[in-house]
């Protein structure tokens, strides 16, 4: 019992509903056990039975870690998500325990801050809309077992190799799903397209005109070119990203790591920015093989010099239209939103 007074602790806290619409903290501590390992143990998720202001928050946070036989005292880190309730400086649930307790340093998850930026940078346009159709497609199948089996038969006939059998909902609010989701949705892409090809033809009348009509729908947006490229470098970019926030939440690293996966990946993406013709380049080529493989013609959507909401960006080729239309704005938002979100005063330590 006494061992556990003394205890040195980093609390890991963040708030959610449940399926019940109810207020729940999940309370994690990382403490470093007597073999010098460093552990991270999920305690309890907590009822907010007091709200989620910073007030409420603390009142629950302080009987829990009482009850466990902990000491705020004790405590020499949090780290919380950026909500008010949590981060404030005043009010929030940080600044309360640093009243308590100045040598319980907050910083802010840097897995959500860079899940932050990364969907800061979904706002380019193709991007937002992409995402949106993948959403739709996997909702289509996902929904209905009939869908889903009739999917599954085609990827065993047109893809016997794929590892996926089904395809992930992106509409997450972790980036890595929708990162995974993305893979996923590439890797299945021609069973994909066959599979609403023989729905929306219904030859053998074995779906419903509802089915039918939607499957149509999605296929004529999946079979554009613009589609299929956007899809590739899209993707591409975001996988990038994918092991840094992997690595992040990994309990073995320190705030250092932390900072140095940061960096790197800052410095890849201006790498890549500078060298956009060559990243663009590999991208398209890959969207030119898909598209070939299903006879979609390399075309530009029709550009209107007077249309306000369609993107006009002027080109000499159909590659150079998408460069400058997805690549060259994606990679400057995401490197745009990196160094807002970890700027050299965010992440000096």
């Amino acid at each position: 019992m006494e061992k556990l007074k003394t205890l040195s602790i980093s609390i890991i806290a963040d708030e959610a509903s449940d399926s019940n619409n109810k207020e729940q903290l999940s309370l994690v501590i990382r403490f470093v056990d007597s073999k010098f390992n460093i552990r991270e143990e999920f305690i309890s998720f907590l009822h907010c039975t007091n709200g989620v202001t910073g007030q409420g928050l603390i009142s629950v946070l302080l009987k829990s870690i009482s009850d466990f036989l902990l000491d705020i005292m004790n405590c020499r880190g949090q780290s919380y998500d950026g909500a008010g309730a949590m981060s404030g400086h005043t009010k929030g649930l940080s600044s309360r325990v640093l009243n308590l307790n100045e040598k319980a340093i907050y910083v802010h998850c840097y897995s959500h801050r860079l899940n932050f930026a990364i969907c800061a940078s979904c706002n380019v346009q193709y991007v937002k809309s992409l995402l949106a159709h993948v959403k739709d497609v996997s909702y289509f199948f996902n929904l209905s077992p009939t869908r889903q089996q009739n999917l599954e038969e085609h990827i065993k006939r047109t893809a016997p190799v794929a590892g996926k059998k089904k395809l992930k909902d992106v509409c997450r609010t972790r980036w890595v799903e929708k990162v995974n989701g993305l893979d996923t949705f590439q890797e299945l892409f021609i069973p994909l397209v066959s599979c609403l090809e023989e729905m929306s033809l219904n030859v053998n009348k074995s779906f419903n005109h509802s089915t039918s009509s939607s499957a149509f729908s999605l296929l004529k947006l999946l079979t554009g070119f613009d589609f299929i490229v956007a899809l590739c470098i899209t993707r591409n970019v975001f996988d990038i990203t994918l092991p840094v926030t992997r690595m992040l939440q990994s309990k073995s690293n320190d705030i250092y790591d932390g900072l140095n996966l940061i960096r790197a990946l800052k410095d890849v993406i201006s790498l890549l920015r500078s060298i956009a013709d060559q990243h663009h380049q590999m991208c398209y080529e890959q969207a030119l093989k898909i598209a070939h493989e299903l006879n979609v013609t390399e075309a530009k959507p029709r550009t209107s010099f007077i249309s306000k909401n369609r993107n006009n960006a002027p080109s000499e080729c159909v590659s150079d239209y998408f460069k400058i239309a997805i690549t060259i704005p994606l990679l400057d938002r995401l490197s745009t939103e990196l160094g807002t979100r970890f700027d050299n005063t965010t992440i000096k330590f």
